[in-house]
């Protein structure tokens, strides 16, 4: 079983148990994360978002917002997304670490800008960009 699978497995029953308890249209839910399994993120986002509206304090929510974010580029917004997720429960891991994973991205993405910047006007600093860039990509895909 991939592991996108197992963790749509995992999610939708948790997900739609959350819902229910909390009088939201768990149609609304299982098309957002079919939206979201399709990799229609601005579909998914859209649903999503009024969900959030009615569960201000739900997690997972905030969590698949928050990978939505990174998947679009936003980076901002999905830092804003796990850091809520964090603020409502501290003690879950996801989104710790999806917060870590995002910050070694940025940290790759400005890398990559500084290699760009400095490639031209200073060739040994611009070496450091790639070594830091390859170190950040190899901490996080060990290859």
């Amino acid at each position: 079983m991939t592991f996108r699978l197992l963790a749509l497995v995992i999610f939708i029953p948790a997900f739609l148990a959350s819902c229910a308890t909390q009088h939201v249209d768990v149609e609304d839910a299982k098309l957002a994360e079919f939206y979201y399994s399709k990799a229609y993120y601005s579909e998914s986002e859209r649903i999503f978002l009024k969900l959030k509206e009615k569960m201000p304090d739900n997690y997972d929510l905030h969590f698949r917002l928050g990978n939505i974010y990174v998947r679009t580029g936003q980076f901002q917004a999905a830092e804003d997304m796990y850091n809520r997720c964090i603020e409502i429960d501290p003690s879950e891991p996801k989104g710790w670490y999806n917060l870590s994973l995002l910050r070694v991205k940025q940290a790759i993405h400005l890398s990559e800008q500084g290699h760009r910047k400095s490639h031209f006007t200073d060739p040994d600093f611009a070496k450091q960009f790639v070594f830091l860039r390859d170190g950040l990509i190899k901490s996080i895909t060990g290859k």
